[in-house]
């Protein structure tokens, strides 16, 4: 017995791979792969830091700690051994074999969807210039054309032969701005219902706009129609203003061309019991305001409101609006006070926030991949009727997958697809948040990195996962509080 416990001490101990948490007084480690979280005293966390640096047995660890009581660095070690944050072997990569297994099943698994839905850009024009605008202004490198009435009808052609047996398909009317090439709606929405009841399906429309050329014909076409709006708006004037600005005179106030229009549109809207949403893009000034941002668009009382952070190559923006660390800073301070109301439970309706990773942390939801919708459920359809894998993509030549008029190879796009993954990324295969978010959106890991999944040469962080980070990091300290971890 005593050789025995002599091999255990001189046993090599590897931590598992881990996040620490702290708040106030508890400190905290997240155990990546279990999604596990463990309340840690002083002595865990030295341990755990010591060997993360140099892994070592129990003997090397009663050394280097030197805290006089060798009882109490064995009680440490057993204690961390017992919830698998540590361990007698190292953690694994997955190998090729595994990696190449998980590509295949995950390929099977793309290829059951019908493909149901497509973004149709019925114009590259718009009369706007916002400073984040991935499609450069709306023509996405291209000329700033309006979609032909015939390119138009292939699209539609096109999306109800690819949907297969699918009763349901969908169009979301894009741009470009849309309702610069009104006529051309109509034209679809009308055609696009005939041909779905020839082939016995239902169709439904979408439209993403800025809101502003509506007028009385347009909005009561929409709401006749039945067509789901979402407002591209960035909030308040001051915010939206700094943000999105008239090609034709940047200095003209764009909330005050388009809030009153959106506003009669909302009005009617109500009175038929319409769909309408916002999505607002998050630059420094709505970081820095984000109070503010949240509540004016809860007075629109919106089905849905998106905030989607911006992100700009190696943060030069025009306007000078990129998110900094300064923003990101007053942005947690944010987060962690509605979080401390919600565990005073005096803020019930803000769990909304927190919803997504507090049931991931209680399910242990692993998520591997960003996005299942890339030329699986979906795709983006330029103005001249080329395919995308979707309505991102449009501009980048080299991503285009095809033609409405002879379609695309679907499977020969999904083994690639395929690929798309946090085990094929250097930076998301590291990163201790990968469980929860599978990854960047693989557009805007292109837009960056010229990748579809995040690349390691990059000079910066993505926006995006420095947001998701400080959710994920406050959701878990709540998480903790709200299943007695920390008491």
């Amino acid at each position: 017995m005593r050789a025995e416990t002599q091999i255990l001490q001189e046993k090599i101990i590897y931590p598992q791979e881990f996040h620490v948490l702290k708040d106030n007084e508890n400190t905290m480690a997240y155990n990546i792969e279990n999604m596990n979280i463990i309340q840690l005293n002083h002595l865990e966390f030295q341990v755990l830091n010591s060997l993360k640096e140099t892994p070592g047995s129990i003997s090397e660890l009663k050394k280097r700690l030197s805290t006089g009581n060798n009882l109490e660095v064995e009680a440490a070690v057993n204690e961390l051994l017992k919830v698998n944050l540590l361990g007698y072997t190292s953690m694994q990569k997955m190998s090729p074999e595994q990696v190449g297994d998980f590509e295949t099943k995950r390929f099977e698994a793309l290829l059951k969807n019908d493909l149901v839905q497509i973004a149709l850009n019925v114009t590259h024009q718009c009369p706007m210039a916002c400073d984040y605008c991935y499609g450069d202004g709306g023509s996405y490198g291209g000329p700033a054309v309006h979609m032909t009435k015939d390119t138009a009808e292939r699209a539609v052609d096109f999306l109800l032969k690819i949907s297969g047996n699918a009763k349901m398909c969908r169009i979301t009317l894009f741009g470009g701005e849309p309702l610069l090439n009104f006529n051309l709606v109509k034209h679809v929405v009308r055609y696009a219902r005939k041909q779905a009841a020839k082939s016995n399906k239902e169709i439904m429309f979408g439209m993403t706009t800025n809101g502003m050329l509506l007028d009385d014909e347009k909005i009561d076409f929409i709401i006749k129609e039945k067509i789901e709006v979402t407002f591209s708006v960035d909030g308040p004037k001051p915010i939206n203003d700094k943000n999105r600005t008239l090609k034709a005179n940047r200095e003209q106030s764009t909330y005050d061309l388009i809030y009153p229009k959106i506003l009669k549109f909302i009005e009617k809207a109500k009175k038929n019991k319409s769909f309408y949403a916002f999505r607002a893009t998050l630059t420094s000034p709505g970081m820095q305001n984000i109070d503010e941002l949240v509540e004016f668009f809860k007075s629109f009382n919106a089905k849905q409101v998106r905030y989607d952070p911006a992100e700009y190559k190696k943060g030069n923006s025009r306007a000078g609006v990129a998110i900094t660390n300064d923003d990101l800073n007053l942005y947690r301070q944010k987060v962690k006070r509605i979080a401390g109301e919600i565990k005073k439970d005096k803020l019930k309706e803000n769990y909304d926030l927190f919803s997504k990773p507090l049931q991931a942390l209680k399910k242990k939801m692993k998520q591997l991949t960003p996005c299942k919708s890339l030329g699986a459920l979906y795709v983006g359809v330029s103005a001249e009727g080329d395919i995308f894998p979707c309505h991102r993509f449009v501009g980048y030549k080299q991503t285009k997958l095809g033609n409405v008029r002879i379609g695309f190879d679907r499977e020969k796009w999904l083994k690639k697809y395929a690929q798309v993954h946090i085990f094929n990324s250097k930076v998301c295969s590291s990163c201790w948040i990968r469980y929860f978010c599978g990854g960047l959106c693989p557009a805007t890991s292109y837009f960056l990195g010229g990748d579809m999944v995040l690349a390691d040469t990059l000079d910066q962080e993505p926006v995006h996962c420095k947001v998701k980070k400080i959710v994920y990091e406050e959701a878990m300290l709540l998480f903790s509080t709200l299943s007695g971890l920390d008491e």
